[in-house]
């Protein structure tokens, strides 16, 4: 049934073609009489011929070069199975790079010239290639696209110039777009130096008023960490104290080391009473100790005493069991009162160190803020110099000896360098010349004719 269906396909395609070739034949007369009524076409070719070198290239097919990548499909019809049989071990890689020698590498071919040929040609010797490696009767049908062109590079006076992927009937002007079009010049707009100049002036402004805010701070870090009891200035700010900007930094800062001040002067005396209260508790237990001790000496004379006595039976010995219950209990109060002195003793130092820590903080914290103000400080006055520099810099551009630069005209050059088989050549180009893969096109803005006039008086023309 499937040959069967296959001769009918081939009457089919026969029937086609005779009935393609009669069509022709019929537009081709068509073709010759109309030509033999209409009046004479315009050779276009010479009238290019009268344009610039660059209307006159051509785009030749498109030969393939290093860092091209291609897609290979790999078919052919196997009658034996009356179906069409696939080549995966080459169709199953999405791309294949051109190397930088010319060559890529083929599964079951191995190394392969590509370089200078079009993909039709490189398809063909393909073909002709796995059909010999393979040892087949025909040859296999091989179809090659390019999926990505090799880069185009983009140097001179553009914006970015560089490496840009690049893609089909890509035009001189639009591949300086890509490139952020042509440079500018910083000096082309006087509105834009005048806005250069405001902006200028208002960060050196805003510079200028942190810096001096940075200077009061550091004056009371200072103060702070010298024990003062007022915010001492340095010279520098004490003969502007007048100014509105550090009458207020000045304000707000003092409000700050007062309200520090007194918060580390509320810990530190509650610390200092606590000491107090134990160094009197300390003096109040030691006198208690030595009071009990001598109690405890006195309790041990009575003792002997009674121990003599009732030894030759002058005393009772109820007497001596009260005495001696009595001196347990004076030794028993000692000690006590000397734990209780131990403690008290260990509270004192306690507090000590706490009165000693919290001194080491402040000093530590108040360390820590002068190192970062110290480094925002300096941060700001380079920040300073470079902002004056760029401010005086617009000032002498929008000084009227520059301004009228604004009014020279100027023309732009391009160029395209192309390799040509082992030569490089350069071409002079137009807007519409289109770039091939691995160009490299080059921007030149050439000043044509200074007209300056110079700045005009607001005054002109009343």
């Amino acid at each position: 049934m499937m040959l069967k269906w296959m001769g009918y396909l081939r009457i089919g395609n026969t029937l086609a073609a005779v009935a393609a070739a009669l069509s022709f034949s019929v537009i081709s007369v068509n073709i010759g009489s109309a030509q033999e009524a209409a009046p004479p076409v315009p050779d276009l070719r010479a009238q290019a011929s009268s344009k610039g070198p660059s209307d006159q290239l051509s785009v030749p097919a498109y030969r393939l070069g290093p860092l091209d990548k291609i897609r290979i499909k790999v078919f052919s019809w196997r009658a034996s199975q009356d179906q069409i049989f696939e080549w995966t071990a080459i169709n199953k890689n999405e791309d294949y790079t051109v190397g930088p020698s010319g060559d890529v590498s083929i599964p079951l071919i191995g190394e392969f010239r590509a370089a200078d040929r079009t993909t039709a040609e490189l398809a063909k010797e393909v073909g002709l290639a796995l059909q010999d490696r393979i040892g087949m009767v025909e040859t296999p049908d091989v179809a090659i696209e390019v999926s990505q062109f090799r880069p185009f590079y983009i140097t001179g006076d553009v914006q970015k110039a560089g490496e840009y992927p690049y893609r089909p009937d890509l035009t001189v002007i639009q591949a300086v777009a890509i490139a952020g079009g042509p440079m500018r010049d910083p000096r082309s707009s006087n509105i834009r130096l005048e806005r250069e100049i405001i902006a200028g002036e208002g960060e050196l402004a805003v510079l200028l008023k942190e810096r001096t805010q940075l200077l009061v701070r550091r004056a009371r870090l200072e103060s702070e960490l010298n024990n003062s009891k007022d915010i001492v200035l340095p010279e520098e700010l004490a003969i502007r104290r007048s100014d509105d900007d550090v009458r207020l930094f000045l304000q707000q800062e003092e409000q700050i080391f007062k309200a520090r001040l007194d918060g580390h002067s509320t810990q530190m005396q509650a610390l200092e009473q606590l000491r107090a209260f134990f160094e009197t508790e300390l003096s109040s237990t030691d006198a208690q100790v030595q009071a009990q001790q001598t109690e405890v000496a006195a309790v041990e004379r009575e003792l002997a005493q009674v121990k003599t006595l009732a030894e030759k039976k002058l005393t009772t010995e109820t007497r001596l069991f009260a005495l001696q219950r009595n001196r347990a209990q004076v030794e028993g109060e000692r000690l006590r009162m000397q734990s209780a002195l131990a403690r008290v003793k260990q509270d004192l130092s306690k507090t000590e160190i706490s009165i000693i820590e919290l001194a080491n903080k402040r000093t530590a914290e108040v360390t820590a803020d002068l190192s970062t103000n110290a480094a925002r400080l300096s941060a700001v006055e380079q920040q300073i110099i470079t902002a004056r520099k760029l401010l005086a810099e617009s000032e002498v551009m929008g000084s009227p000896p520059f301004l009228g630069l604004s009014q020279q005209k100027y023309e732009i050059a391009y160029k395209v360098i192309r390799k040509s088989g082992a030569d490089t050549v350069e071409l002079s180009a137009n807007d519409t010349m289109v770039v091939q893969p691995g160009d490299t096109v080059r921007v030149d803005i050439i000043r044509a004719a200074n007209i300056s006039v110079g700045r005009v008086s607001p005054s002109a023309g009343q």
